[in-house]
Protein backbone atom coordinates (compact mmCIF):
# COMPACT_ATOMS: atom_id res chain seq x y z
CA UNK A 1 0.00 0.00 0.00
CA UNK A 2 2.84 2.30 0.88
CA UNK A 3 4.56 1.53 -2.43
CA UNK A 4 1.48 2.43 -4.40
CA UNK A 5 1.28 5.81 -2.66
CA UNK A 6 4.93 6.47 -3.42
CA UNK A 7 4.44 5.49 -7.05
CA UNK A 8 1.42 7.78 -7.36
CA UNK A 9 3.31 10.65 -5.76
CA UNK A 10 6.27 10.09 -8.05
CA UNK A 11 3.95 10.03 -11.05
CA UNK A 12 2.37 13.34 -9.99
CA UNK A 13 5.78 14.92 -9.49
CA UNK A 14 6.90 13.66 -12.89
CA UNK A 15 3.77 15.02 -14.58
CA UNK A 16 4.10 18.41 -12.87
CA UNK A 17 7.79 18.58 -13.78
CA UNK A 18 7.07 17.61 -17.39
CA UNK A 19 4.30 20.20 -17.68
CA UNK A 20 6.56 22.85 -16.14
CA UNK A 21 9.46 22.19 -18.49
CA UNK A 22 7.19 21.82 -21.53
CA UNK A 23 5.82 25.30 -20.74
CA UNK A 24 9.33 26.66 -20.50
CA UNK A 25 10.23 25.00 -23.82
CA UNK A 26 7.11 26.49 -25.49
CA UNK A 27 7.97 29.97 -24.23
CA UNK A 28 11.57 29.53 -25.43
CA UNK A 29 10.32 28.45 -28.85
CA UNK A 30 8.06 31.52 -29.04
CA UNK A 31 10.95 33.80 -28.05
CA UNK A 32 13.21 32.11 -30.58
CA UNK A 33 10.60 32.60 -33.34
CA UNK A 34 10.31 36.30 -32.46
CA UNK A 35 14.09 36.71 -32.50
CA UNK A 36 14.37 34.95 -35.86
CA UNK A 37 11.59 37.14 -37.30
CA UNK A 38 13.36 40.28 -36.10
CA UNK A 39 16.70 39.03 -37.48
CA UNK A 40 15.14 38.44 -40.90
CA UNK A 41 13.67 41.95 -40.87
CA UNK A 42 17.06 43.40 -39.91
CA UNK A 43 18.79 41.42 -42.65
CA UNK A 44 16.36 42.82 -45.22
CA UNK A 45 16.93 46.36 -43.93
CA UNK A 46 20.71 45.88 -44.04
CA UNK A 47 20.43 44.67 -47.64
CA UNK A 48 18.34 47.72 -48.57
CA UNK A 49 20.81 50.08 -46.85
CA UNK A 50 23.76 48.43 -48.61
CA UNK A 51 22.01 48.81 -51.98
CA UNK A 52 21.23 52.46 -51.22
CA UNK A 53 24.83 53.03 -50.12
CA UNK A 54 26.13 51.52 -53.38
CA UNK A 55 23.73 53.69 -55.40
CA UNK A 56 24.85 56.87 -53.62
CA UNK A 57 28.53 55.92 -54.02
CA UNK A 58 28.01 55.36 -57.76
CA UNK A 59 26.11 58.64 -58.03
CA UNK A 60 28.85 60.55 -56.22
CA UNK A 61 31.43 59.01 -58.54
CA UNK A 62 29.63 60.24 -61.67
CA UNK A 63 30.81 63.32 -63.52
CA UNK A 64 30.49 64.82 -66.99
CA UNK A 65 32.93 62.20 -68.38
CA UNK A 66 31.05 59.03 -67.40
CA UNK A 67 27.41 60.20 -67.15
CA UNK A 68 24.90 62.74 -68.42
CA UNK A 69 25.76 65.14 -65.58
CA UNK A 70 26.77 68.65 -66.74
CA UNK A 71 30.38 69.83 -66.22
CA UNK A 72 29.14 72.29 -63.59
CA UNK A 73 28.31 69.34 -61.30
CA UNK A 74 31.86 67.97 -61.33
CA UNK A 75 33.54 67.90 -57.92
CA UNK A 76 36.47 70.28 -57.95
CA UNK A 77 39.32 69.85 -55.46
CA UNK A 78 39.61 72.66 -52.93
CA UNK A 79 43.31 73.32 -53.41
CA UNK A 80 44.86 75.81 -51.00
CA UNK A 81 45.69 79.25 -52.34
CA UNK A 82 49.46 79.03 -52.71
CA UNK A 83 50.07 81.38 -55.62
CA UNK A 84 50.21 84.59 -53.59
CA UNK A 85 51.13 85.71 -50.10
CA UNK A 86 48.23 88.05 -49.43
CA UNK A 87 46.59 87.91 -46.03
CA UNK A 88 42.87 88.44 -45.44
CA UNK A 89 41.96 91.73 -43.77
CA UNK A 90 38.46 90.72 -42.66
CA UNK A 91 36.80 93.28 -44.96
CA UNK A 92 33.74 92.62 -47.07
CA UNK A 93 33.91 92.70 -50.86
CA UNK A 94 33.93 96.33 -52.07
CA UNK A 95 35.43 97.82 -48.89
CA UNK A 96 39.04 97.72 -50.11
CA UNK A 97 40.20 100.87 -51.90
CA UNK A 98 43.58 102.19 -52.91
CA UNK A 99 42.92 105.60 -51.34
CA UNK A 100 41.62 104.72 -47.88
CA UNK A 101 41.71 101.18 -46.53
CA UNK A 102 38.50 100.41 -44.68
CA UNK A 103 36.31 102.95 -46.49
CA UNK A 104 33.12 101.45 -47.87
CA UNK A 105 33.28 101.01 -51.65
CA UNK A 106 30.58 101.99 -54.13
CA UNK A 107 29.69 101.52 -57.79
CA UNK A 108 31.02 104.17 -60.17
CA UNK A 109 28.19 105.31 -62.39
CA UNK A 110 28.79 106.86 -65.78
CA UNK A 111 27.74 110.26 -64.40
CA UNK A 112 30.24 110.04 -61.53
CA UNK A 113 33.03 109.17 -63.97
CA UNK A 114 32.11 112.20 -66.09
CA UNK A 115 32.22 114.40 -62.95
CA UNK A 116 35.66 113.08 -61.98
CA UNK A 117 36.92 113.73 -65.52
CA UNK A 118 35.56 117.29 -65.39
CA UNK A 119 37.21 117.82 -61.98
CA UNK A 120 40.56 116.62 -63.33
CA UNK A 121 40.67 113.52 -61.13
CA UNK A 122 40.48 111.19 -64.13
CA UNK A 123 42.05 111.54 -67.55
CA UNK A 124 39.82 110.83 -70.54
CA UNK A 125 41.08 108.58 -73.31
CA UNK A 126 38.79 107.68 -76.23
CA UNK A 127 38.99 104.42 -78.20
CA UNK A 128 36.73 104.35 -81.27
CA UNK A 129 35.15 101.10 -82.50
CA UNK A 130 33.95 101.65 -86.02
CA UNK A 131 33.70 104.81 -88.10
CA UNK A 132 32.99 107.85 -85.85
CA UNK A 133 29.65 109.60 -86.33
CA UNK A 134 27.10 111.42 -84.17
CA UNK A 135 25.36 108.29 -82.80
CA UNK A 136 27.26 105.91 -80.56
CA UNK A 137 26.99 103.87 -77.37
CA UNK A 138 29.85 104.22 -74.88
CA UNK A 139 31.13 102.64 -71.70
CA UNK A 140 34.00 103.53 -69.36
CA UNK A 141 36.78 101.15 -68.36
CA UNK A 142 38.85 102.37 -65.41
CA UNK A 143 42.56 101.51 -65.49
CA UNK A 144 44.37 102.13 -62.20
CA UNK A 145 47.99 103.02 -62.95
CA UNK A 146 49.99 105.95 -61.58
CA UNK A 147 46.93 108.02 -62.41
CA UNK A 148 43.33 107.07 -63.12
CA UNK A 149 42.51 107.07 -66.84
CA UNK A 150 38.91 106.64 -67.99
CA UNK A 151 39.00 104.93 -71.39
CA UNK A 152 35.74 105.55 -73.26
CA UNK A 153 34.85 102.88 -75.84
CA UNK A 154 32.45 104.19 -78.47
CA UNK A 155 30.63 101.59 -80.59
CA UNK A 156 29.18 102.96 -83.82
CA UNK A 157 26.43 101.28 -85.79
CA UNK A 158 28.49 100.31 -88.85
CA UNK A 159 28.09 97.10 -90.77
CA UNK A 160 30.33 94.17 -89.94
CA UNK A 161 32.27 94.47 -93.18
CA UNK A 162 33.12 98.13 -92.49
CA UNK A 163 34.46 97.29 -89.02
CA UNK A 164 36.45 94.22 -90.01
CA UNK A 165 37.12 95.17 -93.66
CA UNK A 166 35.80 91.72 -94.67
CA UNK A 167 33.83 93.07 -97.60
CA UNK A 168 32.97 89.67 -99.07
CA UNK A 169 30.62 88.87 -96.17
CA UNK A 170 28.05 91.47 -97.26
CA UNK A 171 28.09 90.13 -100.82
CA UNK A 172 27.68 86.54 -99.58
CA UNK A 173 24.86 87.57 -97.23
CA UNK A 174 23.05 89.34 -100.08
CA UNK A 175 23.37 86.29 -102.36
CA UNK A 176 22.14 83.78 -99.76
CA UNK A 177 19.14 85.91 -98.75
CA UNK A 178 18.27 86.42 -102.41
CA UNK A 179 18.32 82.65 -102.93
CA UNK A 180 16.18 82.14 -99.83
CA UNK A 181 13.56 84.65 -101.02
CA UNK A 182 13.52 83.19 -104.53
CA UNK A 183 13.02 79.73 -103.07
CA UNK A 184 10.05 80.96 -100.98
CA UNK A 185 8.45 82.54 -104.07
CA UNK A 186 9.01 79.37 -106.13
CA UNK A 187 7.42 77.18 -103.43
CA UNK A 188 4.42 79.55 -103.26
CA UNK A 189 3.88 78.96 -107.00
CA UNK A 190 4.08 75.18 -106.54
CA UNK A 191 7.63 74.60 -107.78
CA UNK A 192 9.71 71.81 -106.26
CA UNK A 193 13.16 72.99 -107.43
CA UNK A 194 14.97 75.71 -109.34
CA UNK A 195 15.65 75.38 -113.03
CA UNK A 196 19.17 74.15 -113.65
CA UNK A 197 20.16 77.33 -115.47
CA UNK A 198 19.09 79.47 -112.51
CA UNK A 199 20.90 77.19 -110.06
CA UNK A 200 24.07 77.38 -112.19
CA UNK A 201 23.84 81.18 -112.05
CA UNK A 202 23.72 81.11 -108.25
CA UNK A 203 26.73 78.74 -108.17
CA UNK A 204 28.68 81.06 -110.47
CA UNK A 205 27.99 84.11 -108.27
CA UNK A 206 28.98 82.08 -105.20
CA UNK A 207 32.32 81.15 -106.81
CA UNK A 208 32.94 84.75 -107.91
CA UNK A 209 32.52 86.06 -104.35
CA UNK A 210 34.83 83.41 -102.89
CA UNK A 211 37.49 83.77 -105.61
CA UNK A 212 37.57 87.58 -105.52
CA UNK A 213 38.78 87.72 -101.91
CA UNK A 214 40.53 84.36 -101.63
CA UNK A 215 44.04 85.83 -101.66
CA UNK A 216 43.37 88.72 -99.29
CA UNK A 217 40.98 87.62 -96.53
CA UNK A 218 40.39 84.58 -94.33
CA UNK A 219 41.84 81.94 -96.63
CA UNK A 220 40.80 78.96 -94.51
CA UNK A 221 37.15 80.00 -94.33
CA UNK A 222 36.94 80.89 -98.01
CA UNK A 223 38.73 77.68 -98.95
CA UNK A 224 36.15 75.69 -96.97
CA UNK A 225 33.29 77.58 -98.63
CA UNK A 226 34.78 76.78 -102.00
CA UNK A 227 35.40 73.10 -101.19
CA UNK A 228 31.90 72.48 -99.74
CA UNK A 229 29.93 74.74 -102.05
CA UNK A 230 27.31 72.08 -102.84
CA UNK A 231 26.69 71.49 -99.14
CA UNK A 232 26.17 75.19 -98.48
CA UNK A 233 23.80 75.55 -101.45
CA UNK A 234 21.92 72.31 -100.86
CA UNK A 235 18.86 74.25 -99.64
CA UNK A 236 18.58 75.73 -103.17
CA UNK A 237 19.14 72.43 -105.02
CA UNK A 238 16.62 70.55 -102.85
CA UNK A 239 13.60 72.47 -101.58
CA UNK A 240 13.05 69.85 -98.85
CA UNK A 241 16.23 71.08 -97.13
CA UNK A 242 15.66 74.14 -94.89
CA UNK A 243 17.72 77.32 -95.24
CA UNK A 244 19.28 76.93 -91.77
CA UNK A 245 19.70 74.21 -89.14
CA UNK A 246 17.78 75.96 -86.37
CA UNK A 247 15.11 73.24 -86.35
CA UNK A 248 17.71 70.49 -85.89
CA UNK A 249 19.36 72.40 -83.03
CA UNK A 250 16.01 72.82 -81.28
CA UNK A 251 15.26 69.09 -81.62
CA UNK A 252 18.65 68.15 -80.15
CA UNK A 253 18.53 70.74 -77.37
CA UNK A 254 15.78 68.87 -75.50
CA UNK A 255 18.08 65.85 -75.04
CA UNK A 256 20.89 68.04 -73.69
CA UNK A 257 18.48 69.82 -71.36
CA UNK A 258 17.19 66.48 -70.05
CA UNK A 259 20.78 65.40 -69.36
CA UNK A 260 21.51 68.54 -67.34
CA UNK A 261 18.53 68.39 -64.97
CA UNK A 262 18.68 66.46 -61.69
CA UNK A 263 16.71 63.51 -63.08
CA UNK A 264 18.89 63.02 -66.22
CA UNK A 265 19.08 59.47 -67.62
CA UNK A 266 19.57 56.64 -65.14
CA UNK A 267 20.12 53.96 -67.79
CA UNK A 268 20.70 53.52 -71.51
CA UNK A 269 17.27 51.90 -71.82
CA UNK A 270 15.63 54.99 -70.31
CA UNK A 271 17.49 57.23 -72.75
CA UNK A 272 16.31 55.12 -75.70
CA UNK A 273 12.69 55.26 -74.49
CA UNK A 274 12.95 59.05 -74.13
CA UNK A 275 14.33 59.67 -77.63
CA UNK A 276 11.81 57.27 -79.20
CA UNK A 277 8.94 59.11 -77.53
CA UNK A 278 10.33 62.51 -78.52
CA UNK A 279 10.82 61.27 -82.10
CA UNK A 280 7.13 60.36 -82.36
CA UNK A 281 5.81 63.55 -80.77
CA UNK A 282 8.15 65.89 -82.67
CA UNK A 283 7.38 64.21 -85.99
CA UNK A 284 3.64 64.47 -85.24
CA UNK A 285 3.92 68.20 -84.56
CA UNK A 286 5.86 68.78 -87.80
CA UNK A 287 3.23 66.86 -89.74
CA UNK A 288 0.34 68.73 -88.13
CA UNK A 289 -0.85 65.70 -86.13
CA UNK A 290 -1.78 65.85 -82.45
CA UNK A 291 0.96 64.21 -80.31
CA UNK A 292 -1.77 62.49 -78.25
CA UNK A 293 -3.29 60.99 -81.40
CA UNK A 294 0.16 59.86 -82.60
CA UNK A 295 1.06 58.12 -79.32
CA UNK A 296 -2.41 56.57 -79.13
CA UNK A 297 -1.95 55.26 -82.67
CA UNK A 298 1.33 53.58 -81.71
CA UNK A 299 -0.35 51.63 -78.92
CA UNK A 300 -3.32 50.86 -81.17
CA UNK A 301 -1.04 49.06 -83.58
CA UNK A 302 -0.06 51.64 -86.13
CA UNK A 303 0.51 55.32 -86.78
CA UNK A 304 0.72 57.02 -90.17
CA UNK A 305 2.36 60.31 -91.06
CA UNK A 306 2.01 62.05 -94.42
Amino acid sequence: MENEKLKAKAANIEAETANKYWGIIDRLNETLDAVMHKCNALEKRVSMLEAENDRIRNQLGNDSNNSFNPPSSDTKPNAPNTYNGRTKMGKKFGEHTLVSVGRKGKHLSKESVEEKIAAGQYKRQIVNHGKPNEEYVSKFVIYIKVEAIAVEHRFYGDANSKNTHHYWSDDMKTLLLEMKNSKAIAIAFGATRFEESGLDGYRKRFDEIVSAFYKTEEKRLLNRLKKYRENHLLFAADFAVPFDNNLSERDLRIVKTKGKVSGCFRSLQGAKIFVNLMSITKTAVKQGVSPFVAVKGVFAGGVRFA
